[in-house]
């Protein structure tokens, strides 16, 4: 997967610095209208800005630190006038290859979790009102977009929960110090922990865990990563009401029909997940239904033409477009 995804990028960016932007319409066209409208649907939603309502003209200027250039200093990280963080540039770079170069952007990049104050393009952003200036764009998608193929069906799987996880803040140490030791529950960090030398174990492969039905996604520095390849699966996510989204739009996701919600004390996890083996047909509904909201993640074309017409929603909002 990483092969194919950085063949791809170097393609991507390699031909249209020799040939110039790309035509959008080659990708729009290959689309049937479903895959328009959703991909139109996405753009609203990861670029809240309303072009007509929000438009206004912005004076650029180069800031590395900012992190604001023009679309022809967009170069890879090797010789880049700016942060060097190569999977977020080549992933910018795959979607601004569709517009001129003289356009300017405003970007940060890595684990957001505040809104700018000007708009940019994130990776990630809270889910909450006034977040308008926070434009979704796919950035880092060969650590963030991983499927799984899981084949064997819930009823056989393990009932408990299981969490594997590098480190832990306190959303994470909340549910160690909460259910660590139960026998429904088998949790625990790979590196260490100060104070808590208990919650210290052996790492656990995906595939060792999707022996369990349920699998902890708790959210880390922004959104929980494993949320991806646990939907793709068929166990079950079990978390709270996210906080924070990327383009997997987790701000639409629904509790209790595309994962398990808990309380964010976790204080009601054993209750939800004994519930939930009590009504098999619910935990295949779940599983269902993640299932089909992974799927529409799983096209590049669909994925692409969203990302293009997210990207010109933001050039028309800042006044480079009409």
């Amino acid at each position: 997967m990483k092969l194919r995804y950085f063949v791809d990028r170097f393609y991507s960016y390699f031909s249209t610095r020799i040939l110039g932007a790309r035509d959008p319409h080659d990708i729009f066209n290959t689309l049937s209208a479903e895959e328009l409208t959703w991909a139109k649907d996405r753009a609203k939603y990861c670029c809240p800005l309303n072009p007509l309502a929000h438009r206004q003209s912005f004076t650029f200027y180069r800031d590395s630190e900012r992190g604001t250039l023009q679309l022809s200093d967009l170069t890879f990280p090797f010789f880049a006038k700016g942060p060097r963080h190569s999977n977020y540039i080549l992933d910018l770079f795959n979607t601004l290859a569709y517009f001129p170069r003289d356009l300017w952007v405003n970007y940060i990049f890595g684990d957001i979790t505040e809104i700018p104050d000007i708009p940019t393009f994130v990776k990630s952003r809270p889910i909450c009102p006034g977040n308008n200036n926070s434009v979704i764009v796919p950035l880092n998608t060969h650590r963030h977009f991983q499927w799984v193929d899981d084949t064997t069906p819930w009823i056989e799987k393990k009932s408990a929960c299981v969490m594997r996880n590098l480190w832990a803040n306190k959303k994470r140490a909340d549910m160690l110090d909460k259910w660590h030791g139960n026998p429904h529950f088998d949790l625990g960090i790979t590196g260490n922990f100060d104070g808590r030398p208990e919650w210290t174990v052996q790492p656990m492969t995906r595939q060792q865990q999707l022996g369990f039905r349920y699998i902890a996604c708790i959210e880390g520095n922004d959104v929980a990563t494993n949320l991806k390849w646990v939907m793709s699966s068929n166990s079950i996510a079990l978390m709270p009401r996210p906080e924070f989204e990327i383009w997997f739009m987790e701000g639409r996701l629904k509790p209790d029909y595309h994962y398990l919600e808990v309380k964010p004390d976790y204080s009601d996890a054993l209750e939800k997940i004994q519930w939930l083996d009590k009504n098999p047909s619910k935990a295949d509904a779940i599983i269902a239904n993640a299932h089909d909201w992974v799927s529409r993640f799983r096209n590049p074309r669909v994925e692409l033409a969203a990302a293009i017409l997210t990207a010109s929603r933001y050039f028309h909002a800042t006044g480079q477009q009409l």
